[in-house]
């Protein structure tokens, strides 16, 4: 509890404090924690500092109150501050909406608030404003011009005195272009400071007075001075203007900045020419001769390429040649549209580079700011700081033409080595080198672009350019390159399927050699047995018949063995016979396929009790034979493994010919006890009836599958190719059989 206590009464202590500071500030009293500073003090703080302890307390008259801005200056006796309402209200320091009324000219105020440094001279932002009571002005200073125009004044008031170059109105605010020790000042205040003619100023020697402010660039770099005039009687006329603008001292157009005694040449001038190119309300570019002229004014006057015009101004020196700025102009008359003069860029600059080397005024004239005309060549769309423009070569000279962006975007249809015709307004570029002689020099040449008819094109590239042929060789190259490997391939593709035509020819005639081989060997032997076995068994029988006739003793029992003996004779004939029979029936002879599918498979069933049913779909007029007679060599053993091994009570057999694909299909399919197909007797193991089939089918260009479970049957499919040589094959290998069976007879 104590402890609580104690900080209660703390906590009261500081929120005391804290109120009678707000009270005392109100009521005029400085607050003891922070200690006054003066103008000069606050403005000569380094940067670093200010961004670390920006709070300041200052004391001052106020010398001008800026409404619009929602600004002030103030001044003590040691400098002047730019102070900031605005600034203060956006950055949520200044509460109080605007500048408060008792805040006038020529009252003393004490200001608390913070320095903001990120303007040229650091302003002040007000937190809080005491009005102390009212001050005289300090007098306003006549300026140093190294000091002032280095902005080192800012915010103090300041007395100068200069030449009235412009007047403009604007609102209830008069602002003034003053050229004063040859730099540009504005100054400006409201319009009841000014006479009722403000214009009767221009060409007059005025002194004004009043606080100094800054125009400085986002890099917080000085610009040009601006002075506020914030009383009448700091707008004093000193030499009012020696004559009205149109009666001032005339000058030709090359005579505008030369050589003059009478220093009273700074005042306004007048000169006169034909216009080239107008830009109401900006510039006006005059030419006279083989001179020309850049005039900056804010005359509407609608002009033309060829109208006379007379034009009051003040000379400018800022660019390569004299200008005039603020001018005033008039009509004298108009004309035909001024003719370009006919010379090329390198004659311009060869011109004022012999003249600048011997020091004299080039003949019959520089050509800077007139209308030329030559050939060129469009190389291309460039670039600079300024904008963008056209690169051209003209004989030795590389020229950069610029427009307005409308004229650019109306050219960017060029196509780059067109030979152009070129129209337009010079401007030469000299480089300066102080250890050479001349120092200046002329180097290059600027075209300035009125509009997109100063641009003729005299001929367009051929189409034929260094690019595109190279583009075009390499499309032709790489098409041959295709080409060539593309033939490559198809050669390549053809001898691939020139190889597997001869072995697959040379595989079908081996099998059409081998079955009519075959077939001769089987013949042969038939013969062979019907010659030899069948006569001997024929033989026995006779023996056995005249055996019976001379043995009576036992005629029963004798009679008895010897049937037996005939039946096993004649039973061994008719299976000697059956096979005899088989071996010579595989050639199809005067049957077609499906009938000697038929044949065999009724010969096949003979003594065996399922039934074989055959079925063909297809004329089958196209099978050579020896196509032919394997598929009945693989039916036939097919069907005899069939009813050898799996006793069925159905054997089906099926034959499709397939005409567009060039192929036979051969099913044989039972419902007989089945088999592992993994597990069948192999090759190795002495067994060749799967293998043989499967070798046939292949050697054909076929293929072999046997379908197989143990007791659900077998169906083995044989698919074999056709081809359109065949015949030629089966008549060579038939020839080839004739004559071996022929040898085989003779010998």
């Amino acid at each position: 509890m104590p402890g609580e206590k104690l900080t209660g009464w703390i906590t009261a202590m500081v929120l005391g404090a804290w109120l009678w500071a707000v009270a005392g500030q109100a009521a005029g009293i400085e607050p003891a924690a922070r200690s006054r500073s003066t103008i000069a003090t606050v403005r000569g703080l380094p940067r670093n500092h200010i961004i670390q302890t920006p709070r300041v307390l200052i004391r001052g008259v106020v010398t001008y109150v800026h409404q619009s801005a929602r600004a002030l200056f103030i001044q003590d006796e040691t400098a002047g501050s730019y102070v900031s309402f605005s600034l203060a209200a956006s950055r949520g320091l200044w509460l109080n909406g605007g500048i408060p009324a008792d805040v006038t000219a020529g009252v003393e105020v004490e200001i608390d608030g913070v320095i903001d440094p990120g303007g040229f001279s650091p302003p002040i932002l007000p937190a809080s404003i005491r009005v102390l009571g009212r001050k005289p002005l300090p007098a306003p200073q006549p300026i140093d011009p190294e000091r002032f125009f280095t902005g080192a004044d800012d915010s103090s008031l300041v007395e100068v005195e200069g030449l009235v170059q412009d007047v403009v109105s604007a609102d209830q605010v008069i602002r003034l272009s003053l050229l004063v020790a040859g730099q540009p000042l504005l100054a400006e205040g409201p319009r009841d400071r000014f006479p009722a003619d403000a214009t009767s100023l221009i060409n007059a020697t005025v002194r004004v007075a009043g606080p100094a402010a800054s125009v400085f660039n986002t890099r917080g770099e000085f610009i040009m001075p601006r002075i506020y005039i914030g009383r009448r009687e700091w707008l004093e006329v000193v030499t009012p203007s020696p004559h009205e603008p149109f009666t001032s001292p005339h000058y030709a157009i090359s005579d505008l900045a030369g050589f003059q005694l009478n220093p009273s040449a700074a005042r306004q001038i007048r000169t006169e020419g034909v216009v080239i190119h107008a830009e109401p309300g900006r510039v006006i570019y005059l030419q006279s001769g083989a001179g020309g002229v850049r005039v900056k004014t804010r005359s509407t006057l609608p002009l033309q390429p060829g109208d006379e015009v007379e034009v009051a101004g003040f000379v400018e020196r800022t660019g390569p040649v004299a200008g005039l700025t603020h001018g005033l102009v008039r009509s004298l008359g108009t004309g035909p549209p001024p003719r370009p003069i006919r010379i090329r860029p390198a004659e311009i600059i060869l011109i004022n580079q012999k003249a600048a080397e011997a020091s004299l005024m080039a003949q019959p004239g520089d050509y800077q700011g007139c209308l030329v005309q030559f050939p060129a060549r469009f190389i291309e769309a460039g670039k600079t700081a300024a904008g963008g423009g056209l690169v051209l070569a003209a004989d030795q000279a590389s020229v950069f033409a610029t427009a307005p962006d409308r004229v650019l975007a109306a050219l960017s249809g060029l196509e780059p080595g067109s030979d152009l015709m070129v129209t337009g307004i010079t401007e030469l570029g000299w480089t300066f080198d102080p250890s050479a002689w001349p120092p200046r020099l002329p180097t290059r040449l600027q075209l300035l672009l009125r509009s997109a008819a100063d641009v003729q094109v005299l001929r367009t590239p051929s189409w034929w350019t260094p690019w595109r042929l190279t583009v075009l060789v390499g499309a032709i190259g790489l098409g041959l390159a295709a080409t060539l490997g593309w033939v490559w391939l198809l050669r390549h593709e053809l001898a691939t399927q020139k190889n597997l035509l001869a072995t697959e020819m040379h595989s079908r005639r081996d099998a059409a050699l081998e079955f009519e081989a075959t077939l001769t060997e089987r013949n042969r032997l038939a013969a062979n047995l019907h010659d030899t076995l069948l006569q001997t068994l024929g033989g026995i029988g006779f023996q056995l018949d005249a055996c019976e006739g001379s043995r009576r003793q036992d005629e029963a029992e004798a009679r008895l063995h010897f049937d037996v003996a005939r039946r096993m004779v004649s039973h061994a004939s008719n299976e000697l016979h059956q096979s005899v029979w088989a071996m010579r029936t595989l050639p199809l002879g005067d049957e077609s396929f499906p009938e000697a599918l038929q044949t065999l498979t009724d010969r096949l069933a003979e003594g065996h009790t399922a039934t074989v049913s055959v079925h063909a779909s297809g004329a089958f007029t196209e099978i050579p034979d020896f196509v032919a007679g394997n598929l009945l060599l693989i039916m036939q053993e097919a069907v005899t493994n069939a009813l050898r091994h799996g006793h069925p009570a159905t054997i089906t057999v099926n034959a499709e010919e397939h005409p567009l694909n060039q192929a036979v299909t051969l099913r044989v399919a039972d419902n007989g006890v089945g088999f592992d197909p993994t597990a069948a007797a192999t090759l190795a193991q002495g067994h060749f009836g799967l293998h043989g089939m499967r070798e046939r089918a292949e050697r054909l260009g076929g293929s072999l599958q046997i379908v197989s479970l143990p007791g659900l049957g077998t169906t083995v499919t044989a698919v074999v190719q056709t081809r359109d040589y065949d015949r030629q094959i089966g008549g060579a290998a038939s020839a080839a059989s004739i004559n071996s069976e022929d040898l085989a007879d003779d010998h």
